[in-house]
């Protein structure tokens, strides 16, 4: 094999090399957001807690169909976050 091959044969292992390095580096800087998200929804579950239960206790219907209300779309909205994550 010429002198040439064997550099470029060295160049092309190194590159892959760095393609797999950066690669890997991308893929645990995904999984760590990822688990931040997962982390972030889980605390929204207590908060979907709370607000329906200052929603059944609210003596006035009114306030309480507004806080149902803003309940519904709180939990909407953690189910169109979690769909995203698993996209």
């Amino acid at each position: 094999m010429s002198r040439q091959a064997e550099i470029t044969d060295a160049l092309v292992e190194l590159l892959l090399a760095l393609v797999h390095k950066i690669s890997a580096r991308a893929e645990r800087r995904v999984e760590k957001q990822l688990a931040a998200e997962l982390k972030k929804v889980r605390s929204e579950e207590g908060i979907l807690f709370k607000l329906a239960t200052a929603a059944v206790d609210m003596p006035d219907k009114e306030h309480a169909e507004t806080s149902m209300l803003a309940l519904h779309l709180h939990q909407s909205s953690l189910v169109y976050v979690n769909t995203l994550l698993l996209q």
